[in-house]
């Protein structure tokens, strides 16, 4: 027993001293780690202006990719809100002939609706505007009537209530409703009680059933409200009215490209008939979403990513400058026994403190940088159903191993360039040169990658400097200046018909016109710029060529609507106030429609009959005005046909206000002289006509000074490396230069030929620039307006401009190295 008791103390001691062992090792090495940082610190403090530098630059290239990272992320990579969302698609009639997407008629929906082979299911919608009543003011509300099945389609569930079911849309049935999240917290206090309780839309009794989450935002964002919409069975033989946005979910195993082949083929043998080159088109809903900012995101994101090279390359750089400050101190350690490992650890610990310290800088910044850039893009990101937020886990992730990489990188490259230095340094000849020299040609080739990418970032906003400045010359066909716009929804409840619609606006535009600082105010149904549309069909009477462009924009205006515009009168005459219902129907169309329809004739006097309204109406042409490009100043002007309001019954209206000085001063007593025909009435929408216009070139503008301003920091940093590398090529050749002053040389030339080798790297990397240029540029078509993607004159702007700054950054050192006292140089040699 007493051996046994003996063997156990012994076998509890070896594993005790061994545990112990472990711990001690453990808490050496935690020490050693601990003393490497803390001698990094040291090191870095000693340092600050290198320290500070390389923090923020690299700080600012970690922000700004995480912060486009992020828009990206949540653009491309976040699911949305709905099941198996990539099988949802938009479907598009598309126009051949014209190459445009556009609504669907009442006959394609009805032959996609049983297209069962192709779509498991398909939902149409329209938009709809509402008012909300019996509160103490009236509130304009944006509605969309979706069919029955079309949140069960999306697969988007309701965070209260439900959403719509296949009887809700049953004649005579009482009228149901869905509520934004949005707007049931501001009109209705979060109530959950509202569920089941009746709410007034028109005048009319509405039950709200359900709220959708935030997040879910179909067509986009600024949706109020949805109710049910019926098929109009009277449309589902009409070819001409395109009026249904389709939503379709593709069976499983059924590609987008093979049902439009399929669907594509019964639309031209639908439309063998008329002669219209027809086909259909699918897009996966996420595109639509995104729309234009999908193209200009990857744009960025590559953009960011260079940025955060050419910091890197910048860094490194610097960092190669701090190696040959250091050469002699590892010379001296290394003689004295030091490790090549311990030297590397401690080297690593100084990239890792420095890039981990520009990390949380960096991510610091993107937080804010990351909410400031959704509003350079808000139209187009703001139609994505997803939920804001700000950094997520994989930004910071991807940031975390970034620190990592280049903490460990930048280390191990001091160890690298310092790994030769015991003997030959402390000689102070030798190999040391050597090593000089390859660190020399190291950092040469890191500053021509430097002025590589700077060209690219110099002429690609260039480019769009370029293209922006063209766009805006474009004429938009009207005046946007002294001018105000707002919506009037009319409730078919009080306004239901051509006379009580047209009286009411006639009586708010007196009104308006009676408001002081008011020049003139005119009605329209599709304000341009606005988004707001209409189209019909225009057949002209005896026309046999059945190729002419059939399908109109239509517009229904106020006599002085040309004129409060500042639309041109090319021929005959504007509406006047006795174009009413009793009249004779008249018409006014604008140039590009006479070119299309009536080449080298004068149209006035024609006639012409206007389908896919509720009837077709015939109307005498009397006027031709001139074109306006209602979609912005990079659309084409489309074929349209004005008629009178007095002629046409239309539910809304767009008001547009001429003053004298800043509308936006005159927006109360606006509202006041409307509320004074009818108190009831909501006002919906009001903005100034610059905003709408330069709202639509924003994503140009956004992109142009995003991309411009990195090209400045770009080009800066290159200059500083180029700077650099000349300063510390004129450090290697001290002596050389000290003698050749000695023998006589004049400064003049001893300054051409070192900025001669500033400039020889620019100038490798301008060509290398120039050709990654002509390489990438092509992807910024679709942000180009009437400029090539590889125009010579901005390259040739872009390069000298590039070799100009490398020159300034090359003659400085140059200068002062040349006009040194050889004296001087050759006894500290």
């Amino acid at each position: 027993m007493p051996e046994e008791l003996r063997r156990l103390g012994d076998r509890w001691n070896r594993d005790h001293n061994a545990s112990e062992s472990r711990e001690a090792r453990g808490s050496r090495w935690l020490d050693s780690v601990a003393q490497d940082v803390r001698y990094a610190a040291r090191v870095l403090r000693r340092r600050p202006g290198f320290s500070l530098i390389s923090l923020i630059t690299l700080a600012l290239g970690i922000a700004g990719t995480a912060a486009i990272f992020t828009l990206v992320d949540r653009a491309f990579f976040r699911p949305l809100p709905y099941r198996d969302a990539d099988r949802l698609v938009v479907v598009w009639h598309h126009d051949v002939e014209h190459a445009r997407n556009d609504k669907a008629t009442g006959a394609e929906l009805t032959a996609w609706r049983s297209a069962r082979r192709v779509f498991a299911d398909v939902g149409f919608s329209w938009d709809a505007q509402y008012t909300l009543t019996g509160a103490e003011h009236p509130i304009a509300l944006r509605g969309w009537q979706f069919s029955t099945n079309f949140f069960s389609l999306l697969g988007a569930r309701p965070a209260l209530g439900r959403t719509f079911v296949a009887t809700d849309d049953a004649p005579g049935g009482g009228r149901v409703v869905v509520l934004s999240h949005h707007l049931w917290q501001s009109a209705f206090g979060s109530t959950t009680a509202i569920i089941g309780k009746t709410i007034e839309l028109d005048g009319a009794p509405y039950t709200v059933v359900g709220v959708m989450p935030p997040q879910f935002a179909h067509p986009d964002a600024g949706i109020d409200v949805w109710t049910p919409l019926a098929f109009p069975t009277e449309l589902a033989q009409n070819h001409s009215l395109h009026a249904f946005n389709v939503v379709a979910r593709l069976e499983p195993g059924v590609t987008a490209s093979a049902a439009e082949h399929e669907l594509s083929a019964i639309a031209a043998s639908a439309a063998a008939s008329t002669g219209e080159r027809v086909r259909v088109a699918l897009q996966p809903l996420r595109d639509v979403y995104l729309g234009p900012a999908g193209p200009v995101l990857w744009i960025l994101q590559a953009a960011v990513f260079l940025m955060l090279l050419i910091a890197v390359a910048n860094i490194a750089s610097l960092i190669l400058a701090h190696a040959s400050t250091v050469r002699r101190e590892v010379a001296v350690r290394r003689a004295l026994g030091g490790s090549a490992v311990r030297l590397l650890r401690q080297f690593v610990a100084q990239g890792l403190v420095l890039t981990i310290a520009s990390t949380i800088l960096g991510l610091t910044l993107a937080v804010f940088v990351v909410e400031a850039l959704p509003r350079m893009f808000q139209g187009q990101l703001g139609t994505l159903p997803l939920d804001s937020g700000g950094l997520s886990w994989p930004e910071i992730v991807m940031s975390a191993l970034l620190a990592v990489a280049v903490g460990v990188g930048f280390g191990g490259l001091i160890a690298v360039t310092t790994r030769d230095t015991s003997h030959e340094e402390l000689r102070s000849g030798g190999r040391a040169g050597t090593n000089r020299r390859i660190a020399a040609r190291l950092r040469g080739a890191i500053v021509v990658l430097q002025v590589a990418v700077s060209l690219l970032f110099v002429a690609t906003a260039g480019l769009l400097v370029e293209s922006f400045v063209k766009l805006n010359a474009r004429p938009l066909g009207i005046a946007t200046d002294h001018r105000l716009v707002f919506v009037l929804q009319l409730p078919a409840n009080r306004y239901d018909g051509v006379a009580r619609t047209s009286t009411y606006v006639d009586q708010v535009l007196g009104a308006l016109r009676a408001v002081p600082g008011v020049q003139a105010a005119a009605a329209t149904n599709a304000v341009p710029l606005t988004g707001m549309d209409a189209r019909r069909r225009l057949v002209v009477p005896g026309d046999r060529d059945t190729t002419r462009q059939r399908v109109v924009h239509f517009r229904v205006v106020s006599p002085q609507y040309f004129a409060t515009m500042s639309i041109a009168l090319l021929q005959g005459r504007a509406f006047t106030p006795g174009d009413r219902g009793d009249a004779v129907d008249v018409a006014v169309i604008n140039a590009t429609l006479a070119r299309m329809r009536w080449p080298g004739e004068n149209p006035v006097g024609r006639t012409v009959v206007i389908e896919g309204g509720p009837a077709a109406s015939t109307a005498q042409i009397v006027g031709v005005v001139g074109d306006v490009r209602h979609e912005g100043l990079a659309a084409d002007p489309q074929p349209e046909i004005y008629r009178p309001l007095s002629q046409v019954y239309w539910p809304f209206f767009g008001v547009v206000v001429k003053t004298t000085g800043d509308p936006q001063l005159a927006a109360r007593a606006i509202e006041h002289a409307v509320w004074s025909v009818d108190r009831a009435q909501p006002i919906d929408r009001m903005r100034t006509m610059e905003s709408l216009a330069a709202e639509l070139v924003g994503i140009r503008r956004a992109s142009m000074e995003l991309l411009s301003a990195f090209g400045a920091f770009a080009t800066l940093l290159a200059a500083f490396g180029i700077y650099g590398v000349v300063s510390y090529v004129v450090s290697l050749r001290t002596r050389e230069i000290g003698i050749r002053v000695a023998l006589g040389a004049a400064p003049n030339h001893l300054t051409a030929s070192i900025v001669a080798g500033g400039v020889r790297l620019a100038i490798v990397g301008v060509a290398l620039g120039l050709a990654a240029t002509v390489a990438v540029t092509r992807f910024l078509a679709s942000l180009l307006f009437d400029v090539s993607a590889s125009d010579g004159a901005t390259l040739a702007v872009a390069a000298l401009a590039t070799i100009g700054v490398a020159l300034l950054a090359s003659y400085v050192p140059a200068r002062r190295a040349a006009h040194v006292d050889p004296a001087i140089t050759l006894r500290d040699e």
